[in-house]
Parts: C-alpha cells; structure tokens; sequence
C-alpha cells in the first residue's frame, strides 16, 4: 500500500498526507486504480501523439499559439502512473513507437505488460543532471529521427515538460538558496519551499508557465515537420492550489486517484497536414529492462518518489 518512508513524509507535510488519503478514499468509491471516465488515447484517430506531461487545458488554451483545432478531453490518470495504466495496461501495439523521456514506462513494465513496434527510452540516454530532466531540444531530435526512421507507424512522442523541474529564469531563481541540500532533487526543494511559504503562488505558477513556453518553441518547430494527423495533448494536468476531494486540502502537483478537473481535464489538439501515414503492423517489441537504481533516481528528480 504504502511504504514507511511515504508515511513518515506525509507526517511532515500534512497537505500529502491529506491527499493521500483522498487518494485512498477515491480508489475504494471507484474500485480501480485508474479514471475510467477518460479517453482511450490509444483508440483515437491519430498519426502522431505528442504528449506535454503535466499540462493543465487552461494554461495551453491561454498560451498556445500552435496551428489546429483545440478541443479538451478528459485524461484516464490524475498522474502519469494512472494514464499508462488506463491506455497501455495488457495491451500490443505493433503499429506504433513509443518515443518517451518519462522513465515511469520503466518502472512499470512487468506490470503493464505492453508491447509496441519499438521503445525508444530518452531517460537511458538523453538525461541531463544538470536540470534533472530530458531536455525539450533532445527530446525534439529524437522525434525528428523517428519520423525518418519510422515512416510507416504511429509515433508518440511524450515530453517531460511543462512537468518540474521547471525551466527557465523564475525557476533557477527559486532554486537558489542557502536552504536547499545536497540530497534534495531540484522538485523536491522548491516543493518544500512553497509548503513553507518561502515560494508564492505567483512565482509557482510563473515557473510553471515558463516551463510551457519554452517547450512550446519546440512544438512549434516540430509540427510543420510532421505529414497527417498530429494531436497535442496531456497525460495530465496540474493543481497549482485548488482543493481536492472530498477532504478539501489545498494541493500543488498531482495525485494518482485525484481526479480534480485541473488534474484531468486536458488538451487535445488536431493539426492535419499534407499526407497521412500508411501505417502498417510490424514486429512487437517489449519494454526493455532499465537500470532501476537510474530509474528511481530520475523518478525521484521527477519528484515521483
């Protein structure tokens, strides 16, 4: 259920505690461990999937200035845990390539037991210490091959950002400090800052939106390389201060069994252009083994552990 350490945790920070129990009380009210009400990403009507993890609708619909017709869908996970459950759980996708910087696929490959025609695992290869995160530009370059490489198959490309660790001048500003240790992730740190007040609402979000826009350059740049249908979308959203339920506790992040519209109320953006793929069925390939001692790390820069 839940470890030691997560118990002890939740002790110190009362608002994750309170959460945790929503959590628990939401998963027994829906007897599942994912939010049944959401889209079967996998069942829609796409050539390219480009997932923004942690995207909130409002803050895309407010921001974005990306070709296509915006609609909002409503996400099967309150967190990346539940999306991957609810649409990839037992399930072959032969005819699509999964191109990922989350290392969540990883931690969870005996339990979701999926396939696809490849995996390219960006956590293994592309991860920077230096912001705790696969960076927008390499996750970008590692699309653009894909469409090369991959010509005849559906392609999911799932960015990290706008999830933290933020990017850009508020973010490196908050992150500055005599407070902050050395065992403390970039996430876990401003976390802690903005439970104590030390970080505000403003300056949260200010990182957050800044997060967006700059991976919104890259999207940008991405799409008018990509023939056919294209969607935009989330895994999930964020709550940057709203209550969740039924224990109205004010919450910054997100909560697998949460499922609060910021958390899953997401984008879905339709671009077509040019020809669509003739996508055709190849061989499955399994979610490859991971160092897991990298992948709990990664996890824990993420701020999931």
């Amino acid at each position: 259920m839940f470890s030691a350490k997560q118990v002890i945790r939740n002790t110190v920070r009362p608002s994750e505690g309170l959460m945790m129990i929503n959590r628990l009380i939401n998963t027994i009210r829906g007897d599942t461990d994912y939010n049944t009400e959401g889209v079967d990403v996998m069942n829609e009507d796409w050539d390219t999937l480009i997932i923004l993890d942690a995207c909130r609708y409002d803050l895309f619909h407010n921001r974005h200035e990306l070709p296509g017709e915006l609609h909002s869908r409503v996400s099967r996970g309150g967190g990346t845990v539940e999306f991957l459950r609810g649409n990839l759980r037992k399930r072959s996708f032969p005819d699509t390539v999964y191109v990922s910087a989350n290392p969540q696929i990883a931690r969870l490959k005996d339990e979701l037991d999926t396939g696809f025609h490849d995996v390219v695992s960006l956590w293994e290869t592309e991860w920077d210490d230096s912001i705790q995160n696969v960076p927008p530009d390499r996750m970008t370059e590692a699309a653009i091959d894909a469409l090369e490489t991959y010509p005849n198959k559906r392609l999911i490309f799932h960015y990290n950002q706008p999830h933290g660790p933020f990017l850009g001048t508020t973010a490196s500003d908050l992150v500055i400090g005599p407070n902050r240790t050395q065992d403390e992730s970039l996430l876990e740190f401003t976390w802690e800052q903005i439970q104590h007040n030390f970080i505000s609402h403003g300056e949260w979000w200010d990182a957050y939106t800044e997060t967006f826009d700059i991976v919104h350059e890259y999207i940008q740049d991405l799409l008018p390389k990509i023939d056919g249908r294209t969607v935009v979308t989330s895994d999930h959203g964020k709550l940057m201060g709203e209550r969740g339920s039924p224990i109205p506790v004010r919450y910054y992040g997100h909560h697998i069994g949460v499922h609060e519209e910021p958390l899953i109320k997401i984008p879905w953006l339709v671009h077509e252009t040019g020809s669509r793929r003739d996508i055709n069925e190849g061989n499955i390939t399994a979610i490859g083994e991971s160092d897991q001692s990298q992948v709990e790390e990664q996890l824990r820069d993420l701020g999931y552990v």
